[in-house]
């Protein structure tokens, strides 16, 4: 159990919009990320983990929050290997979810990848999380196979990739801007807006492998 901060509430109109907008991730925000981590993911990261990335941060790695107010309600973040992304990390808060926020976070990152002229873009999904294989097929990833026992717990995790960043290259929207956001919210951009597929969290994406964070190791 997380000896930090509670996991973020909704605000008390949960049926109405609220105003959240993305930003980059700064180390005031690892307490908060820390407890959604915990709270959200099987095998969570580390605050030092989540620190590491800070001190790596630049041209390898991209980080935003989701905050509504000062409240950090979300966070993703990605790595570039070569001129490939890969997704590190992704997860909304448990009483923000369904809201739009992962959607939009996982927006911004592949608006991100184009804007660097990346030539795909990839991550990890649990076999058996089919509610986010259907966000990310919404979105414009293919199954591409499956790593057996990827998960510290033996899950295969299947492969996702999405080839064609063209569409994210120039979103109609500026993604960082604050936007009204809620539980029967529209999609805010056009790019696969289907709420059907629900939102979604990833119980824990283990850093991509061959390319593991140099330090710290992941918690025991």
């Amino acid at each position: 159990m997380s000896s930090g901060p509670p996991p973020p509430a909704a605000p008390a109109g949960a049926a109405h919009p609220a105003r959240v907008r993305l930003r980059e991730l700064r180390r005031r925000d690892l307490r908060a990320v820390t407890a959604i981590e915990a709270d959200r993911n099987r095998d969570p990261w580390s605050r030092t983990l989540f620190a590491g990335e800070l001190d790596r941060a630049g041209d390898d790695r991209h980080w935003l929050v989701a905050s509504a107010g000062v409240t950090v309600v979300g966070f993703g973040g990605v790595m570039y290997a070569a001129d490939e992304a890969h997704m590190l990390n992704l997860a909304v808060a448990r009483n923000w979810s369904g809201w739009g926020i992962g959607r939009r976070l996982c927006e911004a990152l592949l608006a991100g990848a184009a804007r660097r002229a990346a030539s795909g873009f990839t991550l990890e999904v649990r076999a058996s999380n089919t509610v986010a294989q259907a966000l990310y097929a919404s979105l414009g990833f293919d199954s591409a196979g499956v790593r057996p026992g990827y998960y510290p717990d033996g899950e295969d995790a299947v492969i996702m990739w999405l080839h064609d960043l063209a569409p994210y290259a120039d979103p109609g929207v500026d993604l960082l801007a604050p936007a009204e956001l809620g539980p029967a919210a529209t999609g805010p951009t056009g790019l696969g807006t289907d709420r059907s597929v629900g939102e979604v969290v990833h119980e824990k994406i283990p850093p991509p492998v061959g390319h593991e964070p140099a330090q710290p190791q992941r918690p025991h």
